[in-house]
């Protein structure tokens, strides 16, 4: 009878070990994929923007919500102006190319006008999920934005 019970001590032990992996593994993996943290509702910080930022709050905000199917919609705070497109990722960086600018396709635009240049929208998403910068390619300031 005590070797029973120095058995089912010895299974309950590897099994106690095994479930703790195994949590331990699926932890790892949830929080920390960027393509995942980035899906959601974010808003512009302008303390934390700068005087780019400043002047964007005084005229609605920054909005831009991140779906899981590779899509998003940018957007100022009070409705007048959106621009919506897809996304790509490489680790924590994620480049956002404009389809449409306030409803229009952009390969129309860029007809009407070829000079046009609608340049991708440049994402670092900090390691935290909590917050991104926010730059187009060529390099503007960078606007900080924040989960909602």
């Amino acid at each position: 009878m005590v070797q029973i019970k120095i058995e089912c001590n010895s299974m309950k032990k590897n099994l106690l070990l095994t479930c703790a992996i195994f949590l331990a593994i699926l932890a790892s993996g949830c929080g920390s994929n960027p393509e995942k943290q980035i899906v959601g509702h974010w808003s512009l910080d302008a303390a934390a923007s700068g005087k780019l930022g400043q002047m964007a709050q005084s005229q609605g905000g920054i909005t831009c919500d991140f779906k899981d199917d590779k899509t998003y919609h940018l957007g100022n705070g009070n409705g007048v102006s959106a621009a919506d497109g897809s996304y790509t990722s490489s680790g924590r960086t994620f480049t956002l190319t404009i389809q449409k600018i306030d409803g229009q396709d952009v390969s129309k635009l860029k007809a009407m006008s070829p000079t046009v240049k609608v340049p991708d929208i440049i994402v670092n998403l900090n390691p935290d999920g909590k917050s991104m910068t926010m730059t187009n390619a060529g390099g503007s300031q960078p606007l900080t934005l924040k989960k909602s």
